[in-house]
């Protein structure tokens, strides 16, 4: 994979290659996921799915759904969201990439905030959505995962 392919998970590309598990998507593919969804992904989240392949990209969080559950997690939300007042619509403009039912715990992004929009979670412990991260590709670089292998690289950089 070329970096040059990449404008916002560039940064993915040794994560991909040093991952033997990962089986990345065709832009095919990807339009297949988008055409079943009857949406279009922002170019940050289609290069997630290009970059680590279906399995890998739906379940960047832990959560409690398995690929392809996108409309079950979807609803899930909405039937968590719909007990509480939070003030937040969820119409179709609302993504949902993880939901845990127990954590209770919804991480989204809206399809008309741009190629790498921000990232809200919400969790019952809270009153309202929380604004996660100012671009999805932001969001990926705090999670767990990607900071596990950058210190696993640090690591092994200072053993050589």
């Amino acid at each position: 994979m070329e970096q040059s392919a990449f404008l916002y998970l560039n940064y993915l590309l040794g994560y991909a290659q040093d991952s033997m598990h990962q089986q990345t998507c065709t832009e095919e593919e990807v339009d297949e996921i988008e055409r079943s969804l009857h949406l279009k992904f922002p170019r940050a989240y289609r290069e997630l799915y290009l970059l680590l392949g279906k399995r890998r990209a739906f379940n960047i969080t832990e959560h409690t759904f398995n690929y392809p559950d996108y409309q079950k997690m979807r609803d899930a939300a909405i039937k968590m969201i719909g007990e509480e007042d939070i003030g937040v619509n969820f119409d179709d403009s609302i993504f949902v990439f993880s939901c845990d039912l127990e954590t209770t715990t919804i991480c989204y992004f809206r399809l008309d905030e741009g190629d790498d929009p921000p990232v809200y979670q919400y969790s019952f412990d809270t009153d309202e959505p929380e604004r996660m991260a100012d671009h999805f590709s932001a969001y990926i670089k705090m999670m767990p995962w990607y900071e596990g292998y950058l210190w696993m690289k640090e690591q092994e950089s200072k053993n050589s």
